[in-house]
């Protein structure tokens, strides 16, 4: 070391050669360290602006389903007052401010198509369509099964299933009706139209490689933006997120490699 030293001093340009080595290699170490520290702010930014869009996304898609559970709410008291006779109407009369009424109901919500309300037996009591639909018994769709076997009340919401008419991909929804001694009385049903959700989440711009998705509890997907051929409908029940995170917890996050 001593004699570097002394080959130094008998060498000015040497040494400034070597103390231009160092002092670049200085300048290379500290651009790779505030590199390397824009990059971990890079990525923490992109993970809060990641999670700000999905909760924001996700308190819309919550209170969308909570219009469609009120606008179904309401559809039940049409029912009811339908069914007391209540009101200046005759019996033409009271089947169209049923329609009418039924009508305006639908409107209330974007994601709503249509809403009505079944017998005991799945036969479409009154709904909200200009025209008789193509179906009208629905005892075997599952959003009517669910609520016939199961006591349950509230908002049920089925998986997605394919439209008999033009093949546009849907949801149904369902409240279950009892009779006063609690017995199933039918259903009220609406059927949701899942390409509400798409232009929704198409305004949400990710950025290169990001992407938005909305899956059913069963682990269907309802929605994709951008959107991939033959995704809606897909079942990824086996993924890790039905099959660890929400067994463990109804809300948060987690990160996984998408390499």
């Amino acid at each position: 070391m001593r004699d570097f030293a002394r080959y130094l001093t008998r060498c000015p340009n040497c040494m400034l050669a070597a103390v231009g080595v160092v002092f670049a290699g200085l300048i290379a170490v500290l651009f790779l360290i505030d590199l390397n520290l824009r990059y971990r702010d890079a990525i923490a930014g992109a993970e809060q602006q990641a999670r700000s869009y999905a909760e924001v996304l996700a308190q819309h898609s919550a209170r969308t389903f909570e219009g469609v559970d009120r606008a179904m709410r309401v559809a039940e008291m049409v029912r009811s007052d339908a069914l007391a006779h209540r009101g200046p109407f005759g019996p033409g009369e009271a089947a169209t401010h049923v329609h009418d009424a039924l009508h305006q109901l639908a409107q209330i919500s974007p994601l709503m198509i249509a809403v009505g309300w079944t017998d005991a037996a799945g036969r479409l009591q009154a709904y909200s369509y200009d025209r008789a639909p193509g179906r009208l018994n629905i005892a075997d769709t599952p959003h009517f099964i669910a609520a016939r076997d199961h006591r349950q009340s509230g908002l049920f919401v089925a998986p997605p299933f394919r439209s008999q008419r033009n093949g546009q991909w849907l949801i149904a929804a369902s409240r279950r009706l009892s009779n006063a001694d609690g017995s199933f009385a039918g259903i009220v049903t609406a059927p949701l139209d899942l390409g509400y959700f798409a232009n929704t989440f198409r305004a949400a711009d990710l950025g290169r490689g990001g992407a938005v998705m909305l899956f059913h509890r069963s682990g269907a997907m309802l929605a994709r933006e951008p959107a991939i051929k033959d995704f809606i409908g897909r079942s990824f029940a086996t993924s890790e997120l039905f099959t660890l995170h929400l067994p463990q917890a109804r809300t948060g996050a987690y990160e996984v490699d998408a390499r």
